[in-house]
């Protein structure tokens, strides 16, 4: 369903704590990596970004390791797993699967065992990391490959929108200078977010810049 920032902060609030995979879309620079900072902030999790458009299945599965007549997968060290200790002054992980729409058919299946399994290989994801995946939306051009139905059915998706007021709310708490956030109210929407896909401007207005 569609939401603004305050309503997907209190969203992934309850998806983490029933530790649910929440799948947050929107246009380019809408806010959905500050606001997955945000949330980790708040909880004291150390955020693990992984663009999974960069990532290859060995990213995702281990590396082959033989171990006598018998091969296994070693994890990557980018995942914690359940042997590993939680780091000192914080209370787990915050797992970002980034750009997970935009990973090749082959990376997202790869990626079925580490959302829907918490598994890594043949290894178990530590109890205390917390799982978040985001992506944006192929009306958006954005290079955009189609979920499977599988891996959909197992998330939350949720559709972030930009809110003039919500922005209003982000700047005041964080130091934006008063004559942005002036601006920003007196245009309304269209100071704030005005994406256009088909333009072929170098910049354009939106809550990340």
């Amino acid at each position: 369903w569609n939401v603004n920032s305050r309503e997907l902060l209190d969203s992934l609030r309850v998806t983490l704590k029933a530790n649910h995979v929440a799948f947050i879309q929107g246009a380019p620079g809408v806010g959905k990596s500050d606001i997955v900072r945000q949330l980790a902030s708040k909880y004291n999790l150390k955020v693990i970004d992984l663009r999974l458009s960069q990532c290859d299945i060995t990213d995702l599965n281990g590396f082959p390791k033989i171990s006598g007549d018998k091969a296994s997968y070693l994890p990557m060290d980018t995942f914690p797993i359940c042997t590993d200790s939680v780091p000192v002054d914080s209370n787990g992980w915050l797992l970002f699967l980034d750009e997970l729409n935009s990973a090749s058919k082959s990376v997202q299946a790869a990626a079925y065992k580490l959302i829907l399994d918490r598994m890594v290989g043949q290894h178990k994801l530590h109890d205390k990391v917390f799982i978040i995946a985001a992506g944006n939306r192929a009306e958006d051009n954005a290079v955009v490959n189609d979920l499977s139905t599988a891996l959909k059915s197992r998330m939350i998706t949720l559709q972030l929108e930009p809110d003039v007021e919500s922005w209003l709310d982000w700047a005041n708490q964080n130091g934006i200078d008063f004559k942005v956030s002036a601006f920003i109210r007196f245009k309304g929407i269209s100071g704030l977010h005005k994406f256009d896909p088909e333009s072929t401007d170098t910049a354009y207005a939106c809550p990340r810049s």
